[in-house]
C-alpha cells in the first residue's frame, strides 16, 4: 500500500474517502458494516469508489471497501468513548486544575490510542484522525457503582491503591473500590477468560532458595527450613506484606538464586519442592491477548486484559527506592487472590524481573504447609539440594 503524503499542512476537510485497506483490523468489521448501508444518494453515508488515502483500487461491492472519513471518524470516536469523555461535554479542566480529573490532550489521546485504527505504518490516516478529532481536553469517564463496566485500569488502580483515602461523594464520580473492582477482575477470569487458570500437577518441580552468610548453612537443610518463612519472620515482598507467609519459588534454579541476589549473603542452598496435590494458580505468564476499543466484540474486554497487562508488567520490573510504598498495589491484588471465594486459587506465575531469568511462583502457603513428606502440600525432594552455592 502506498499512502499519500501531502505537502505541507494537510487540509483534513477536503478528505472524502478511507478505505478498509488503510483501516487497522479491530475497526475493519464495523466499517463493513458501514459500507452495506451505503446508498450513492446517500449524502451522509455515499457510495466510494476511491480512497483519499492509498493507490488501491476500491470495489464498492467487493473485498475493499471505503466509507466516507466522517463515518469512519464516528467509528474512531465511539471506540475512544469507551474510555473517555471530552472536555467540552463534562466541563472543561479549570485553569489552575484542583478538579479531581485527570486532564489529556488531543494528541496524547491520539497517540496512545489511534495507531490501533489504522494500518501498520500508515502515518497519513493517523495524522488525519489526529487533527480531525474535537481540540478539546480529554478525560477518563466515571462509572457509578451500578455499571457492568470496570472503570479504571492497572494505571488508575495503582493511584487509587496508594492514596486510598475517601473523595467527597459524587455519584456522578464514584470510583470503584479497589476490593470490589478486583473482585470484578476476579469474576472475569473466571467465567471469561478461564485459560489464565492453570493446574499445576503434582510432577512440578519449583526451586526454592534460601541465603546464609557462610559457606556451610547455619540452619538445617529440610523442608521446613528451606520452605516459606514463619510468619514472624515474614518480610514485607513485592506480593505479601510483613508478617504474612507465603511460597515464593521459580521454575529455575538460576532465576530462584537471582531473585535473593540482593542479598548481603554470599552463598545460598536451594531445592526443588513438588506440591503433593493438584494446584490451581492465576498463571499471568499465558496473557497474549490485547483487545481494541476499535471493535465492538473485543472492547468489553479492555478494562479487565489492561489491568492484567499492567498488574503483569508491574511484577516483572524492579521496585524502585521506596519498595514500602512500590509493593502495596501487587500486595492488594495478591490478597484478592489468595481471598477469591469463587474458586480456590493456590497462587500466581509470572515473569521474573531479572534480566534473562525465566518465571517464578508464589503459592498461599505458610511455613506449616512445607516438609519432607506427602503430610505436606509442599513437599522438598532432597535430592535435588545443593548447599554453598555461590551468589553473585
Amino acid at each position: 500500500m502506498t499512502c499519500i503524503d501531502p505537502p505541507g499542512e494537510p487540509d483534513w476537510t477536503s478528505i472524502e474517502s478511507v478505505c478498509i485497506n488503510c483501516m487497522g483490523k479491530p475497526i475493519i468489521d464495523s466499517a463493513r458494516e458501514v459500507a452495506r448501508n451505503a446508498e450513492y444518494e446517500d449524502e451522509d453515508n455515499p457510495i466510494f469508489e476511491s480512497c483519499s488515502f492509498c493507490n488501491n483500487e476500491v470495489d464498492p461491492s467487493g473485498k475493499n471497501v471505503a466509507i466516507a472519513f466522517d463515518r469512519y471518524m464516528d467509528l474512531v470516536l465511539d471506540g475512544l468513548s469507551w474510555i473517555y469523555s471530552i472536555g467540552s461535554e463534562v466541563g472543561n479542566p479549570p485553569t489552575g486544575g484542583g478538579d479531581g480529573l485527570e486532564w489529556f490532550s488531543t494528541d496524547e489521546i491520539a497517540e496512545e490510542h489511534c495507531w490501533g485504527a489504522v494500518a501498520e505504518g500508515n502515518v497519513d490516516l493517523f495524522r488525519a484522525i489526529e487533527g480531525s478529532l474535537p481540540t478539546d481536553h480529554w478525560t477518563y469517564n466515571n462509572y457509578g457503582w451500578d455499571k457492568a463496566e470496570l472503570p479504571f485500569g492497572w494505571k488508575r488502580f495503582n493511584e487509587h491503591a496508594m492514596n486510598p483515602a475517601p473523595v467527597a461523594y459524587n455519584p456522578d464520580s464514584l470510583i470503584l473500590s479497589p476490593t470490589r473492582f478486583m473482585a470484578t477482575i476476579l469474576n472475569y477470569i473466571a467465567f471469561d477468560y478461564e485459560s489464565l487458570l492453570k493446574v499445576v500437577k503434582t510432577d512440578t518441580k519449583i526451586w526454592r532458595a534460601r541465603t546464609h552468610p557462610d559457606e556451610v548453612p547455619h540452619f538445617a537443610v529440610n523442608g521446613a527450613e528451606l520452605g516459606s518463612a514463619p510468619a514472624k519472620y515474614a518480610k514485607a515482598n513485592r506480593m505479601s506484606r510483613e508478617g504474612e507467609s507465603m511460597f515464593y519459588g521459580a521454575d529455575e534454579l538460576d532465576t530462584a538464586l537471582a531473585e535473593i541476589g540482593y542479598s548481603e549473603d554470599q552463598y545460598a542452598t536451594a531445592g526443588q519442592f513438588t506440591p503433593t496435590r493438584d494446584l490451581l494458580i492465576l498463571d499471568l505468564t499465558l496473557i497474549a491477548y490485547t483487545p481494541s476499543i476499535f471493535s465492538p466484540t473485543e472492547r468489553c474486554d479492555f478494562y479487565p486484559i489492561d489491568f492484567l497487562h499492567g498488574f503483569s508488567y508491574d511484577l516483572s520490573k524492579p521496585i524502585g527506592k521506596k519498595p514500602e510504598v512500590g509493593y502495596l498495589p501487587t500486595q492488594l491484588v495478591t490478597k484478592s487472590v489468595r481471598d477469591y471465594q469463587v474458586e480456590k486459587i493456590d497462587g500466581i506465575r509470572f515473569k521474573s524481573s531479572k534480566p534473562g531469568c525465566a518465571t517464578n511462583y508464589v503459592l498461599f502457603f505458610q511455613n506449616s504447609d512445607c516438609g519432607d513428606s506427602s503430610n505436606y502440600v509442599l513437599r522438598l525432594d532432597k535430592a535435588t539440594v545443593r548447599r554453598g552455592l555461590v551468589l553473585n
